[in-house]
Formats: structure tokens, C-alpha cells, sequence
């Protein structure tokens, strides 16, 4: 065998792994950050995404030889690689029943909760294919039944890649409003009283929860983006899905966002926050992208563009001022 042909395997391998290890069970920060990572390499994102897609196309790849016999291989690689904290999760009501084919729950009626501390991602495959992936500081309760999928974002941020299944539709309750989707990708960011909320793929429909406005519902296409507030819903806009999404890469990608909110999305990622005291240079537009939790490169690139310094306190927190010398 040659050289290639041994590397090319290799990254064969590799990719069966992640396939399997990302429609099985819980993934975890430390793994999230070893597959982006891995992905880096354009060869290994072209040979995830084949894999992946004969995965979701097929549903089964046992249909697919070739490709089953390196994904059972791939599975039984996972144990030793996977020393990782397993999520918080309650399971409350009915007994789970059934067995797991590779690691899907076979669920009777069940809630289950989800929840992720300050700079930690998940990504969790539900027991109907739906694949969720928790951002930083988020919790959700899952309840399924035979004939209703439900999901209540409590607070944070979610993606949802929601498996299609007519016969039981698929909600997502984040307080002002409720997102029902078959077959659909979409992100809902909660803001306190707020969500926000970004369809990817598909379509969905959003119903405010309360209606005080005459704008109770609505629906997204692909690129729409939906502010939901007591008062009702918001108008749509079209979002950069690449820019708002990217936190799912291991990235935060700024085009054109004000200083403050990009000052707040780094922050969702830290013990020790960014406190900006220039209200003066809030609306600022910020462009370039940053590791997830990279704080430190954040500021040294935002005190190189503004006149701004940096001041760290006991704490841990740093604060931003004006800078009089470069002002």
C-alpha cells in the first residue's frame, strides 16, 4: 500500500468516526473542538461531508457496505476516545424503553433536559434523528410522544436540525413564541424576554405566544430572521446565516456587527466578561472572525482598531476604556 492510499484510508477512517460519533449520542466542548480541528484540513471536511451525506440520505448504511463496515469500526474506536463528562441530563416520567442502535434512544413519552455551562457546546442526536447542537450557557427540556416532539428552549442558544416526520410535528417553545418545523434547520437565540430567531434551511412557522400587536404569526424562508417579543413578532430581515451560524464551526464570524454586541457574543463564552465603557464607540462595525472563547485575541484586535485600553481587574473581568493618548 502506498503512502497516499495509506493517508487516504486514514482520513477515511477518521471521517467514519465522526459520522458515527455525531448520530449516536452526546458530544461534548473537548470533542467538539478536536472535530473542528480535524476539519480544518479540506480533505477531511470533503470526506466528512460524502460520508455524511450517504448517512443522512440512506438513514441506513447498511445498505452501503463499504461505508457500514467503516462506521462499525468507527463505533468501536469511540469508547477509548471518548473520556469526556457526560451532560446533566434528568429523565422524569416513563421508564426508557427499549434498546440503542448506535446509541439512538428507543424513547416512550419522556423529558429530558439538556444544559451547558459557560463556554461549553453540545451537540446531542435526539432519539427521533433531530440533531441538536447546545451553545454556550443554553438548557433545554425535550418531550417527545408518539404523536408530538416538543422542545423548550429555556435560555441560550440552539440549532436545530429537525428530522422530518409529518405524523409528529416538531415545536420549539421559546417563551414570546413557539417555532414549529418539519424537516427544517433553524436557530433560535433567547434574549432574556427576546428570541431571535434564524431559518436556515426549509421553512417554519412562528407564533407569538402572546398577541397584544395584530402580528401573531408568521412564516420564514430560507435566510429570514424573526425577532419575537412580548409585544409580538418582529418584522423579518435577511440574516448572513455563514456570520450568525458560524459559532457551530468553532468560529465567531463579525461582518459588520456594532462593537457592543460583538463585545456581547464573546462574553457568552466567559467566566470573566468584557465590560465595554465607551459608549462612544458601541456602534462601532467590527469584521474578522475569532476562535470560540478566544477573549484575549478579541481584545488585543479590538485595541488595535480603536483607542481603546485594556484594564484588568482582580476578578478577571477586563475592562475596555477610552485611551486619551490615542483618542
Amino acid at each position: 500500500m502506498t503512502m497516499g492510499s495509506e493517508e487516504d484510508k486514514k482520513i477515511e477512517e477518521d471521517a467514519a468516526y465522526w459520522v458515527a460519533r455525531f448520530n449516536s449520542r452526546v458530544a461534548d466542548t473537548a470533542e467538539l473542538q478536536q472535530f473542528f480541528a480535524w476539519k480544518k484540513d479540506p480533505r477531511h471536511a470533503a470526506a466528512y461531508e460524502r460520508l455524511n451525506g450517504h448517512w443522512e440520505s440512506a438513514q441506513k448504511l447498511g445498505k452501503d457496505p463499504q461505508i457500514a463496515a467503516l462506521v462499525d469500526d468507527a463505533i468501536e474506536r469511540t469508547a477509548p476516545r471518548s473520556g469526556i463528562r457526560r451532560p446533566m441530563l434528568w429523565v422524569a416520567g416513563t421508564v426508557i424503553a427499549g434498546a440503542m442502535t448506535l446509541g439512538t434512544f428507543l424513547l416512550r413519552p419522556v423529558a429530558i433536559h439538556y444544559e451547558t455551562g459557560i463556554g461549553e457546546q453540545r451537540l446531542v442526536r435526539l432519539e427521533d434523528g433531530t440533531r441538536l447542537h447546545l451553545d454556550s450557557a443554553s438548557a433545554v427540556d425535550i418531550n417527545f410522544s408518539s404523536g408530538h416532539r416538543r422542545v423548550a428552549l429555556i435560555s441560550g442558544r440552539a440549532m436545530f436540525d429537525v428530522a422530518h416526520d409529518k405524523s409528529r410535528p416538531f415545536d420549539v417553545d421559546a417563551g414570546v413564541a413557539t417555532v414549529r418545523a418539519l424537516g427544517t434547520r433553524f436557530e433560535i437565540d433567547r434574549q432574556q424576554s427576546d428570541a431571535n430567531i434564524l431559518l436556515i434551511e426549509g421553512k417554519v412557522r412562528v407564533d407569538a405566544a402572546q398577541c397584544p400587536s395584530d402580528k401573531c404569526t408568521d412564516q420564514l424562508l430560507p435566510g429570514d430572521m424573526m425577532m419575537a417579543r412580548e409585544a409580538g413578532l418582529g418584522e423579518k430581515e435577511r440574516g448572513n446565516v455563514e456570520a450568525i451560524t458560524s459559532w457551530t464551526t468553532g468560529r465567531l464570524q463579525f461582518e459588520g456587527r456594532s462593537l457592543a454586541a460583538a463585545v456581547d457574543e464573546v462574553n457568552r463564552y466567559s467566566k470573566a466578561p468584557i465590560i465595554l465603557e465607551a459608549p462612544d464607540l458601541a456602534d462601532e462595525r467590527v469584521n474578522g472572525g475569532f476562535a470560540v472563547g478566544d477573549r484575549d485575541a478579541f481584545i488585543r484586535a479590538v485595541i488595535a482598531l480603536y483607542p481603546l485600553r485594556a484594564e484588568p481587574q482582580t476578578n478577571g473581568t477586563i475592562r475596555l476604556v477610552p485611551d486619551p493618548v490615542r483618542s
